[in-house]
């Protein structure tokens, strides 16, 4: 299992110092810098030694998802957007993509449930054909009830990704919002090859640290037990500040590679 932080490209050096795998971006970021600010991006992911293996944030709260008088332009927009965002993001070693986004995913007013899912799959179809031509899949992240109203739970994900039915849209795990939401662990269950990706935090969403097993370890444990073994990415609040706390973090996270 590679263990990975997620966090900006002014942080990259930082934890490559700190002995972790890989680092996860902001996908609307990359895709949204200007030439300049992608080749600052570049700069410091050479500098760091690191490679780039994920991203999230992958839409801005004010991307439009939806659309009752025209969809079509929603979805050009989508994949013109795509495609330079997975380009750049492959440039830098990216290999998956995580669409939380919860401000544009979540059901606007005026819209049920059904109707938001049938655009939302389509963006999802469109988000995994372009991930799939630069080598990138393509996740759904579950969030909870705090941060979203729409795809909340592990099971809400799995049925987003079946509904979506392309081969490159997968799941993954944030077992923050897991937690939070009140979720099993056998949740997980079956999911040997459609589970892609997973982020950690501890219930406090503060970064894990040594003495924090209990709670970390039947955690990882289970992603082992369900076949999970690709990556794990600290998506988490940094005490007293980002460098200490992964650098704090780092032996409890290098026993689960």
């Amino acid at each position: 299992m590679k263990i990975g932080v997620c966090c900006n490209y002014d942080r990259w050096g930082i934890v490559a110092e700190a002995g972790y795998d890989y680092v996860e971006g902001n996908f609307s970021k990359i895709a949204k810098a200007t030439d300049e600010e992608f080749d600052a991006m570049k700069r410091a992911l050479e500098a760091s030694g690191v490679r780039m293996e994920a991203t999230n944030g992958f839409f801005s709260g004010d991307f439009q998802l939806y659309s009752k008088d025209d969809f079509e332009t929603v979805k050009k927009n989508v994949r013109e957007y795509c495609e330079l965002g997975f380009a750049r993001g492959a440039a830098l070693g990216q290999k998956v993509a995580v669409i939380g986004s919860s401000g544009a995913r979540n059901i606007r007013e005026g819209y049920t449930k059904e109707e938001a899912e049938e655009q939302f799959c389509e963006v999802l179809r469109i988000c995994g054909e372009v991930g799939a031509k630069y080598g990138v899949a393509v996740t759904v992240e579950p969030l909870n009830t705090k941060e979203t109203n729409f795809i909340i739970t592990f099971a809400d994900g799995l049925d987003i990704v079946k509904k979506t039915n392309h081969p490159n849209v997968l799941a993954m795990i944030d077992l923050y919002h897991h937690a939070q939401n009140g979720e099993e662990l056998s949740t997980l269950d079956g999911t040997e090859g459609i589970l892609v990706h997973a982020h950690l935090a501890r219930a406090d969403r503060q970064t894990p640290v040594p003495g924090d097993e209990s709670e970390i370890d039947p955690k990882i444990a289970y992603l082992k037990q369900v076949g999970y073994d690709i990556r794990i990415s600290l998506e988490s609040k940094h005490t007293p500040d980002f460098e200490t706390a992964i650098k704090n973090a780092y032996p409890l996270m290098a026993k689960y590679r």
